[in-house]
C-alpha cells in the first residue's frame, strides 16, 4: 500500500532537544519535505525545506518490508521515564489508512530497524533535493532548570537559499545542516559533512 504522507516528531527532552519531519504530496502531485531541528535549548531550530519526489517511494517499500500497515492497536509500554522526550509518528497511506505510534506504546521487535531505514532515506534525500531553503527560528527564552523552558514566539528568519553559489565552485552552505562554509573549507565544521560541489 502506497504511503501518501509521514510525520515525526520528537520533543520534551531534558536538554530541549526538538526534532520535526512532514512530508507529504503536494496538490501538484510532488514531494515537499520539511524538517527542523534543534540539539538544546539555546540553539535556534534550524529547517530545511524542498522537494524531493523519490523519496515517498522509498519510504513506502520500507512499510511495505516492516507491514507498518499492521501496526495497529499496539499495547501501551509499562516503561516510563521523566526526561525522557515523546515521540510521535504517523503513517498516511492512499487508502485512507492512518497508523498513528506514540512513545507511550510497546513497538514491535523489528521497529528500530524500520525507524533507522526511514531516517537514513530521509537524510539521503539532500543529495537529489530540489529548491532546499534553509531557516533559523531564533530560540526561545529558557527559564527555571533540568530542561524546563518556555519557548517565546519568534519569527523564523530566513538566512540561506541553495541557490546562493559564493564562489561558482562550491556549496556556500552544508546541504545536511545548513552551515555556512568559508574559504576552501572541504567539511562542514558543524556535522562534519563533505562540501558539495555545484
Amino acid at each position: 500500500m502506497k504511503l501518501i504522507a509521514y510525520y515525526s516528531s520528537e520533543h520534551g527532552g531534558m536538554l530541549g532537544g526538538y526534532s520535526l519531519t512532514e512530508i507529504a504530496y503536494t496538490s501538484d502531485g510532488r514531494c515537499k519535505v520539511h524538517t527542523a531541528g534543534r540539539t538544546f535549548h539555546s540553539e535556534p531550530i534550524t529547517h530545511k525545506r524542498y522537494y524531493a519526489d523519490e523519496l515517498l517511494e522509498k519510504l513506502t517499500a520500507v512499510c511495505e518490508r516492516y507491514n507498518v500497515i499492521s501496526w495497529t492497536n499496539l499495547p501501551k509500554s509499562n516503561i516510563f521515564m521523566h526526561d525522557a522526550p515523546s515521540t510521535s509518528d504517523k503513517f498516511t497511506f492512499e487508502d485512507g489508512t492512518k497508523i498513528i505510534l506514540g512513545s507511550d506504546m510497546q513497538y514491535p521487535a523489528h521497529a528500530g530497524d524500520m525507524f533507522g531505514d526511514l531516517k537514513q532515506l530521509i537524510s539521503e534525500s539532500l543529495n537529489y533535493s530540489v529548491d532546499l531553503e534553509v531557516t533559523e527560528e531564533a530560540p526561545g527564552f529558557a527559564m527555571g532548570m533540568m530542561g524546563m523552558m518556555t519557548n517565546m514566539p519568534q519569527n523564523p528568519v530566513k538566512v540561506q537559499k541553495v541557490a546562493d553559489q559564493a564562489d561558482g565552485k562550491w556549496a556556500s552552505f552544508c546541504v545536511d545542516c545548513g552551515a555556512k562554509f568559508t574559504g576552501s573549507q572541504r567539511f562542514c565544521a558543524e556535522c562534519g559533512s563533505v562540501r558539495k560541489k555545484l
